[in-house]
């Protein structure tokens, strides 16, 4: 199993505020760090992410991880009692605008599944015709919207993932706009499955997103 940490910038925890020790520049490992108390959720402990845990973690610098002695696990996250970072992965504000912008295209298919399904063909085919955020963004603005349920949910999501995804942009706060721009997707999984698979269409999204992050780490 390889372990992750995503951190704030200058590898600072960024609900703890504690400085980890970072990687060398010749690649070596940085210093380890022991918890001092036990292992409580949210409350102590070196909080680490499977690599399917990535997508709920997102933030600014992401770390593989090497883990000294066993690991607790929980639904998203695992607890370790000493560990330090060993490689930095190449996630930035860059990496994250390529995630962001996928994240966005999946939710415009989702959405043409969505309307195809409830026989709007033509704006189904409309979505699926723009070749850029904008054009998908103009396209979104201008679709009737009189039509409840799961297709006029599903416009509405892409208008969302495309909102929160130019927040990516921005010189500050770009990481909470990859998080919230990748809960969309996931919420726009669940909301347009059809016959009652919501549950594992979000599971499936965010396995999809927990892939794209993770295949960083082999570059």
């Amino acid at each position: 199993m390889t372990w992750y940490k995503f951190l704030s910038a200058g590898a600072v925890g960024p609900f703890s505020g504690y400085p980890w020790p970072p990687p060398g520049d010749s690649h070596g490992a940085g210093e380890w760090i022991t918890a001092r108390d036990g292992l409580e959720p949210c409350q102590s402990g070196l909080h680490l992410c499977r690599p399917a845990d990535l997508p709920f973690w997102l933030h600014e610098e992401l770390y593989i991880v090497d883990v000294d002695g066993p690991v607790t696990e929980y639904e998203s996250f695992v607890l370790a009692h000493r560990a330090r970072l060993v490689h930095r992965v190449p996630w930035d504000q860059r990496a994250a605008r390529r995630f962001s912008r996928a994240c966005a295209w999946r939710v415009r298919d989702l959405a043409a599944d969505a309307l195809e399904r409830t026989g709007r063909h033509d704006e189904a085919r409309e979505l699926l015709a723009c070749t850029s955020l904008d054009d998908l963004d103009r396209t979104v603005g201008g679709l009737a919207t009189e039509e409840t349920g799961s297709a006029a949910d599903a416009t509405g999501y892409v208008a969302d993932a495309l909102t929160f995804a130019g927040g990516v942009e921005g010189s500050t706060g770009w990481a909470s706009a990859t998080a919230t721009t990748a809960l969309v997707a996931a919420a726009a999984a669940r909301a347009t499955a059809p016959g009652g698979s919501g549950r594992g269409s979000w599971a499936a999204e965010r396995q999809r997103q927990a892939s794209w992050i993770a295949e960083l780490a082999d570059r």
